[in-house]
């Protein structure tokens, strides 16, 4: 980073701790947002690793459990914004990085191996995060475009996430998910943004 002044923040490539007793499975090798449907893409995802991404390139954001940022960038840019708590974050300091000049690149030959949190995985309240926080992300990085489709993205990312709900769970818990995700939504267009009590 220090030899190359355009790049502002760098990321590893980030093994699952344990996938399902291997430890060669990809979390992350980069990342890029698909502002249409508020979604982050993790490439390399569940794939085992092979040397595919042994690399370094250019990508949208770096994965949150493991980058390194230049200081330059921090007090041109500032740090993360308080309104998302969790999720995404790392996402908009990529953005407003990639808006100030610098280059977001991933480095395959340096990895970490990420623990994913136990407590919050298969919770709502991480669905509420990623639902609230996505809108959230649009609205402020999105063009114009984007922004007069956000209400088809509240009820697609609605949908999207009951469904997947629904499919992994057979329906148990359906209406605590429910309440969570139209909460999510709700907080949103309210304004309500940060770290929430929600019962």
């Amino acid at each position: 980073m220090d030899k190359d002044a355009s790049i502002g923040i760098a990321g590893p490539k980030v093994y699952y701790y344990d996938f399902n007793g291997k430890k060669n499975v990809i979390n992350f090798a980069g990342g890029k947002i698909d502002m249409r449907r508020g979604i982050g893409i993790h490439i390399g995802l569940r794939e085992e690793d092979h040397g595919q991404y042994d690399k370094i390139y250019d990508v949208d954001y770096v994965e949150g459990s493991a980058f390194m940022v230049k200081s330059s960038v921090l007090a041109k840019v500032g740090v993360f914004d308080e309104n998302y708590f969790a999720y995404w974050e790392e996402s908009d300091l990529c953005m407003r990085a990639r808006k100030g000049g610098w280059r977001i690149i991933y480095n395959g030959y340096i990895w970490v191996r990420h623990k994913e949190s136990i407590t919050s995985n298969e919770r709502p309240i991480k669905e509420y995060y990623l639902i609230r926080n996505s809108l959230y992300f649009t609205k402020k990085h999105g063009n114009a475009w984007t922004k007069i489709v956000l209400i088809s993205r509240v009820l697609y990312l609605v949908s999207r996430n009951l469904a997947s709900h629904l499919i992994k769970n057979h329906g148990k818990d359906i209406s605590r998910w429910r309440f969570y995700i139209f909460q999510a939504v709700l907080d949103f267009l309210l304004g309500r943004m940060g770290y929430r009590e929600i019962p």
